[in-house]
């Protein structure tokens, strides 16, 4: 089941296949906006394929 809120701001969430590891920096208009934990580039999805290709490990 998908959740319907966003996820918190500043929660961490790692990729299921890549295992890399994400932080939460925004959300807004139905996306996600996040960035790698080491790096500053900010990336977006919408939220059903946010909490389908990742999983919240703090």
């Amino acid at each position: 089941m998908i959740p319907a809120t966003p996820p918190a701001v500043g929660t961490i969430w790692q990729h299921d296949l890549s295992r890399n590891r994400f932080i939460v920096t925004a959300c807004m208009g139905g996306l996600v906006f996040y960035r790698m934990e080491k790096y500053t580039n900010v990336y977006h999805r919408d939220l059903l394929s946010f909490y389908t290709k990742f999983s919240q490990i703090q």
